[in-house]
This record gives C-alpha cells, structure tokens and sequence, in this order.
C-alpha cells in the first residue's frame, strides 16, 4: 500500500470535517480532534509494516486497511455538538457527567463515507466499525463483544486490531517523551509491545544546537535500521522490528554527526566580520574564530570599522581638546587656531583605519590568544612532565613540585616568543615601538597618533617596499594598503616560529560539537551520581566564582549548566554582560561575567547563521509531540517559508518595495480582517501552508515611502560616482556603459534588478537593507528557530506596547503552524518545553501578564486574542491614544463605549463608521469559556 497517498487523502478528509476547529482533548493538555488523530494516524502507518509482517501479525491489506479507517474514525462521535460543549465546559460541571462519543449511526455514515474517499473495497466496513465501538473499555461489556461476534466480519482477529486501535489511543494521549515511553513498555493488552523495541534520544534544549543535535542523533538512529515514530520538543521515539538486530547508536556516533551538522551550517567564508571587534570595545573578542592564515583579510576589515570623517563630525570643543593633546606632546604646541583644529582633524580622521590596524596587529599577536592550544607547551620535556604529573604514585607535593616546573616552562616559553615578536617588529617600526604597541588600548585618537601613527608616517618608505621618500607622502590608501601587508608579513612569522598544529586556527566542528554533546542525556553515558555531585559542588560555589575569570567550578548564568572552563562575556555577544545574572546581588561589586563554551559556541552559531547580531529568537516547537508524516511536511513547509522570505529580503529580489514583517501589528491584523471568513480560518482549514503564512507577512511600501527610497538610490549613485544631480542620461550611460532613454528609466532599472554591477549592487543592498532580516532554522519536527536581527518593535512602543505585538506575532505562528512559540531575547535561556504547553508563551512583562491571566495563551484563547490585538493596532490610528501604550490602553478599556467616545472626539466628521464598530467588538470581546 502507499502509505504517504493514504495519509494525505486521509488528512484531507478530516480538514473537511472541520476537525481542527473541534476539541480532541482538553485538560491537563489540549489538543483539536484534528491533531489528535493526525498523531495516531502517524503512529499506525510507522508501525503498520513491521506489524504487517508473517513474523508478527501477518496483516493482510484488507486487515490494514481497515485498521487505518477504524483508527481514524474512532473518535468521530467527538465532533458532537453536545460532546463539544461537554468538553468545553470547565472541570467542575464534568464531574459526574459522561457524554458518549461512540455514537453507532454517525460512525457507520463515517466509516463509509472514509471508505469511498480512501478508495478502499467496501469489505473493510464492517471490522473498521467494529473497531471502532470496542476500542473504549467503556464500551467493551459482554453485549457488545457478542454482538461483535454474532456480526458479519471479514477478519477472524478483529479483537486484536480492535485493542491496537486503542493502545494507539492510549499511546498518543500523553504529552511527554518519558511518561510516553513508559505507556509503550506497559502495553498491558499486548497488542503493540511485543512486536517492536523502542528507544530514544532526549537533551537538554539549548538553541540552534539543538537542532542540529536532534538531526544528528535522528541521523545515527536511522542508519542503525530505526525509523522515528514520535517527535518531542525535547527528543524523538524510535521503533524498529523486535527480531531485527541493530541497537541503539553510540554517543560517539551521533557526535560525529553533529559535527557533520555543525560544519553544513557554519559558513565557508566570510569569517572576518565576526572575528574583528569594535574600535570602542575588545577588538578580537572571538579568538575561538580567528585563523592565523586569514590575518591579511582581518586587518583589512579593521580599517573599514571607522569612518573616515568619523572624527571631522565632532564638535569642535571636543576635536580641540584631542588635538590640542596630541600636538603638545609632540611639538609641545598648545594653542592653535580653530583653522589649524580643523587641519589635525582631517589627519586624525586619515589615520584612525591605521589605528585600528596596529591594534588588531597586537591583540592578534597578544599570547592568551596565540597559546590558547598550549602553544608554548608542545615540547617533549613538557609532555614529560604531563605524564609524571598524571602518575598516581606521586605524592601531592611531587604533584604541586611538577605543575610549578610546567608553568614556569611556559611562562619563559612565553618571554621567548614575545621577545622575537619584538625583535621581528622593531626592526621595522623602530626601537621602542613594540613596547609603546602594547601600552595602548581601546581606540584614544590623541595618544594612538603621537605614539603609533605619527612615528609610522615619518618612516621611510623603502621599508615598506615604496620609492616614497617618507610614508606620509604616501596617497593614504596606498599607505593603508602597505601597512596591513607588513603587519600580516610580521604576524604570520611569528606564527610560523610555532608547531603547525599548534598556530592559532578556528575552532573545527568537531572541537564544537564536542561541546554540544554534553547536552545529549540519551543515548549518552553519564554516571548519574557523579553529575549530581558535580551539579550540587557547582551551586555551592556558584555565586562568589561568577565573576571569576579563573578555571572554578561554577553554574552558567544562561543555561543553568555547570562548568569550569568558561569564557568571560563580551559586549560583543552578549549585550550588557555585567547585568546579565542576578546571582550575584549579595557579593558586592559585580563585573561581567563568565559563560560557559557551549553558551558561547550556541551565540557564536546564531550570529553566523544571521550575518550579525541577533536581537531575538523565536522558538517554535509541537505543542505536545507530532507523528512522521505530518512531522516531514512541516518541515518542507518551514523550509519553503524559509526561502520565500530570505528571497524577498536578499538583494536578487526584483521587487524591493516588498517587505517582511513580524511588527507592523497594524498590516498583518488588516488582511486577516480583509479576507472574507479571515486568513485564521483559512489556515484552520488547510493546516499550515508556507504561502498562506507568507501572504500575510508581505506588504508593499506606501507610495511615499517608495519615493523616499528612490530619491535615496539617486542620491547614493551620484555620489559613489561623483556626478551632480542634474547630470544628463549620456553622461550616465558613459559611466555605466548602458543605453538608457531617462534618469527615471535608468533608476527603475536599478530598482528591478534588470541591470547590475558589483558597484551598484552594493548600493542597492544598503540603501533597501536588503539582506535577510531572519533566518529559519529547522531540521527536524523538534524545534526550529528564528533568529531575528530586529526586535518585534515600532518606532516609540513602550515595553509593554511591544509585549502585545510580540505576543501577537507569537500566536499568529502557533495558530498557523499548530505548535507553541516563544520569544527568547538574542543570548536568553531557552524556555524548557515539557508538553501540553499552550500556543504562545506569553512576554514576561508583569502588566501583559497579568492581562492576560496565564504564562501560556492555551488553544482556546489563541483566536481571541490575535484578534483583539490586531483590532486593537487597526483602532490605534483613529483613538489617538499615545503612541507609547496605544494596544495596551484600548485592551484595558473600561468599556467598548470608552474606545467609541474616544475615536469620536478624535474624528473630525464625530462619527464613527461601521467597520470601526466591528474593531473595538473585537478588541472588546469575552475569552471562550
């Protein structure tokens, strides 16, 4: 049988039913009538061809099936007006009530109506029905059982199937990974469990590793025979043949493939704008990405960090006092005329690329991140000394007596490297230059030209491989140029002076994914006591090492995990590092903490994957677990969304008047309201579609706005290509070699993509920021996330205004998804997913929260809601509350008659239309109970 064709028709038929509109489940966790027997259906087609087999049950196609079709309409009776409102109705006026959904006329009409869908032969019939009525133990009394067996049937074991119909029912009623493993392994019927072995693999959710680490372990598992059956926020339950022999993978295995993983998802170029820091701050703050063979490349990025007329743009109190300080020490002059203030600020403005040059140079060259592979320790007396000290005969004082002897080898192996760096660079720059290098610090205009720059101009050009007389009669890219050549030439001898496998080089997947691993806790060998000892040693002492930059055991302020080798935040990837924990209020003065590698390597991944910093990340996962199938079209659909958007946002879109957004609260809410039976119903209808999701997000730029753009590109191409505004058409197809009739033709070519050059290209990219704003990372059914470079804000939102449309745009993915989302910011702790959660969950703003009246918007209030924050954004044009709290004030309304009388006084006509009417009934309107 074709399975996938029989899943597809299937799930069409229970859309038409409008089963994700009806409740399956409601309770403890909530699920639609429709993802509840999607789950089960999934599960049924994995087992089926291993239950199918002559070893096992020997199913015929007729005995599957109507296996199939009993599975699936076995709760019809659910979608029951009166089993609907028992089911909605709260818990305490269900007690003591008990509303039937084997209901026999609407299951004999279903089975036979699926029946002629599916094409299945009509002698299917009578056992799915069969099925059906006895798959409840409720239903399952003497009178049934013999009205079974008197019945006509096709096959002899319809008790069998009917029991694995309900152990199904059982199995994917449970919303977590362990407690449904535990369902399976008793399997008190028998009808499942003998038949297969099950196994899983479980970890701790971290962030864009972890889907990388799900896909990696599901690999290992399916090249070892197993197929996944469910899928968890957390991990993934893995069946295969009882008789078949493959067991389950080894940790070693699935580390492998994470690193395979890791290395697919790291970029093979383009290294440099994450290695160079800023000119402000630590200039190298990610050494574990920096590769010695790429310093040339490094240290021409530097120079592009500053501009050139950064300095010139100052006040001029401010430029005096730098210039002022400069000349003193070095001409001992000292008043100067605002003339000659406005002359040193034009070479201070020059020379500050070459600053930035010089420092890199030092922080590239400085020891910790040369020897952060023990660099200086790979000698043979070395090695021997490790292995004395790891001797177990030894005392502790022979122990101490080695590891001081280690040190003091690497500290005169140290001297000895720097000692030849010095020698290598003053040869060039001249005596005392090195030391004067490694006095300076972050970016000070005044000190770096006296002691750096200054001397640098006046060498002679000769060495540097120029005719000039001196090197500031150089033109100053052409200095620029020379400077970053003889400053790789010097770092890289001093590179090669080290062991090859020791020089400083990136850190490969393997070395990252080795830290990853750690957060696998199936299949992994881990002594339970020793971690929990370890945990509990590392809590103890966790708040006075936080801010401890030396190796100590300590527990991570992001993850929770513990460590003892971390790495201290940096500004650069982790946003106000010194404020980043509340764990160490009561030890007096703070400073920024220390993360642990796989925080660091997780933020690392995150900025690579984006192309810059990420300001948040959404994180989507199924609400309570999801089956194969349906598992592997979400994540072609994820996919395909995930190329559409980054189409429209890169620079080969023909249209980029056409954006994306996830903020404009305002825009989105107006096509849900604008399309007829709204774009909610049409995604409750057809389950999630990469394009209907799309559609929604996609908007086209208002005619000013599209003006304003143009006149920018205009204005950006004369100046790129010295021409005046008023320049005519020839002149313009000289410069660019084109045959175009009009400015106006010329630009709207540009604007289509129709005609481009490297030049222009760039252009075009700046000036429409036409580089993908998010990006989607997905791999299995698990999680997925979406890195954002923006904040889901609008212009002056309070932080409770931009709550509502983060809340929004959460409940807008879950409902047109089907799974839970949260919003983390862009270095946070992921949210823990235990199953059962609710469709969004909502900001952690103490008044949202309390608007709301729950951490998670559940399935029955998701609707409601999108609604009445997208009425609300559609209102706030017209009420003229403050732009500030504008959502918040029109939801906190005391009345719908508040909002009315307001957009009233606001309206210059004092009248309010009809469709505003129908906005503030939906922003008004009551919760489901």
């Amino acid at each position: 049988m074709n399975y996938l064709e029989i899943y597809t028709k299937a799930t069409k038929w229970m859309i038409d039913r409008n089963w994700r509109e009806f409740y399956g489940k409601r309770g403890a966790f909530t699920q639609s009538l429709l993802q509840h027997t999607d789950i089960e259906l999934n599960v049924l087609l994995t087992l089926l061809p291993i239950l199918a087999k002559t070893e096992h049950y020997g199913l015929s196609d007729l005995e599957q099936q109507s296996l199939i079709v009993g599975q699936i309409v076995h709760d019809v009776g659910k979608e029951t007006e009166e089993w609907q409102r028992y089911v909605r109705a709260p818990r305490e006026q269900q007690r003591g009530r008990y509303v039937a959904h084997v209901l026999r006329p609407l299951t004999d009409d279903a089975v036979n109506d699926l029946v002629e869908h599916l094409g299945f032969s009509d002698s299917v019939v009578d056992d799915a029905i069969k099925f059906v009525n006895l798959h409840m133990a409720a239903t399952r009394n003497s009178t049934n059982v013999l009205n079974a067996i008197i019945q006509p049937h096709n096959s002899k074991r319809w008790n069998i199937l009917a029991r694995i119909v309900a152990t199904i029912d059982n199995l994917c009623s449970v919303p977590s990974l362990l407690p449904t493993l535990q369902a399976i392994e008793q399997d008190k019927d028998g009808a499942i469990a003998p038949h297969v072995k099950i196994d899983y693999h479980l970890l701790n959710l971290r962030g864009v590793s972890s889907v990388l680490l799900h896909k990696a372990a599901e690999q290992a598992f399916v090249d070892e025979g197993w197929d996944p059956i469910l899928y968890f926020s957390d991990g993934t339950i893995y069946v295969a043949d009882s008789l078949s022999d493959g067991s389950a993978p080894r940790p070693s295995e699935i580390l492998n493939e994470l690193a395979c993983q890791i290395e697919k998802t790291m970029p093979t170029s383009g290294f440099a704008k994450f290695v160079v820091g800023s000119p402000l701050a630590a200039i190298l703050p990610k050494p574990d990405l920096f590769d010695h063979k790429e310093i040339e490349m490094y240290l021409a990025e530097v120079t592009h960090r500053i501009g050139r007329k950064s300095f010139s743009k100052k006040a001029l109190t401010s430029r005096r006092k730098v210039v002022e300080t400069f000349l003193s020490s070095t001409y001992g002059t000292e008043n100067i005329t605002d003339a000659e203030v406005d002359i040193w600020s034009e070479r201070i403005d020059v020379a500050q690329p070459e600053m930035l040059a010089f420092k890199f140079f030092k922080a590239a060259t400085d020891p910790d991140v040369v020897g952060k592979n023990g660099a200086f320790l790979q000698t043979a007396e070395v090695d021997e000394l490790h292995s004395q000290l790891s001797c177990q005969s030894n005392t502790e004082k022979e122990r101490k007596r080695i590891s001081n002897l280690i040190k003091k080898i690497q500290k005169q192996a140290i001297k000895d490297w720097q000692r030849q760096l010095q020698s290598s660079y003053e040869s060039v720059f001249g005596e005392g230059s090195f030391g004067t290098l490694q006095s300076t610090s972050t970016l000070m205009p005044a000190k770096d030209m006296a002691t750096i720059v200054y001397p640098f101009w006046n060498l002679p050009g000769v060495a540097f491989g120029s005719s000039s007389t001196f090197m500031k009669d150089l033109p100053d890219e052409d200095r620029k140029r020379l400077l970053i050549t003889k400053l790789a030439e010097l770092a890289m001898e001093a590179y090669e002076v080290l062991p090859e496998s020791a020089r400083p080089s990136r850190a490969t997947p393997q070395e990252v994914a080795k830290v990853f691993i750690e957060d696998l806790i199936h299949p992994n060998e881990l002594d339970a006591k020793a971690l929990a000892a370890q945990q509990w040693s590392s809590y103890v002492v966790s708040k006075p090492s936080m801010f401890r930059n030396a190796d100590t055991v300590r527990v991570c302020p992001i993850c929770n995990a513990h460590f003892s080798r971390g790495v201290l935040a940096k500004a650069d990837f982790l946003g106000k590092p010194e404020s980043h924990t509340n764990r160490a209020v009561a030890h007096g003065r703070t400073g920024k903490i220390v993360i642990c590698n796989a925080c660091k390597y997780e933020i690392f991944l995150r900025q690579l994957l984006l192309g810059d910093r990420v300001a948040c990340v959404l994180a989507l996962t199924p609400r309570n677990h999801i089956g194969r199938w349906s598992g592997a079209r979400l994540v072609q659909e994820v996919k395909m969304f995930s190329e559409e958007t980054r189409d429209l946002m890169s620079n080969s879109t023909r249209n980029p008047n056409r954006q994306v957004t996830l903020a404009l609260t305002n825009v989105i809410a107006g096509k849900m309201f604008d399309s007829g039976d709204g774009v909610i119903d049409r995604l409750a209808r057809a389950g999630f579609d990469a394009s209907t999701l799309l559609d929604m997000l996609v908007y086209d730029m208002s005619p000013k706005k599209q003006t304003e753009y143009r006149r920018a590109l205009y204005k950006a191409l004369c100046e790129e290509y010295e021409l005046d505004k008023g320049e005519s058409i020839t002149v313009w197809n000289e410069e660019l070699d084109s045959s175009f009739e009009s400015i106006d033709a010329m630009l709207e070519a540009i604007i289509r993509n129709d005609f481009t050059n490297e030049v222009i290209d760039d252009i075009r990219r700046e000036v429409y920021r036409l580089d993908p704003r998010m990006r989607v990372v997905c791999q299995t059914p698990n999680f997925a996330l979406i890195p954002m470079k923006d904040s889901i804000k609008v212009n002056r939102d309070s932080e409770t205004n931009a709550a509502l449309r983060e809340l929004f745009t959460l409940l807008l993915l879950g409902l047109a998804v089907d799974c839970s989302v949260a919003i983390i910011d862009g270095a946070g702790e992921t949210p823990s997913f235990n199953g059962g959660e609710g469709v969004a969950l909502v900001p952690p703003i103490p008044s949202i929260r309390a608007l709301i009246g729950s951490e998670w918007v559940g399935l029955s209030e998701a609707r409601t809601w999108v609604e009445k924050i997208g009425a609300a954004s559609l209102l706030a044009g017209a009420a003229l509350y403050p732009e500030r709290s504008n959502l918040y004030q029109i939801l906190t309304a005391p009345t719908p008659g508040h909002i009315l009388r307001r957009i009233e006084m606001q309206s210059d006509s004092g009248y309010v239309s009809g469709d505003q009417v129908r906005l503030i009934e939906k922003a008004t309107q009551s919760l489901p109970k």
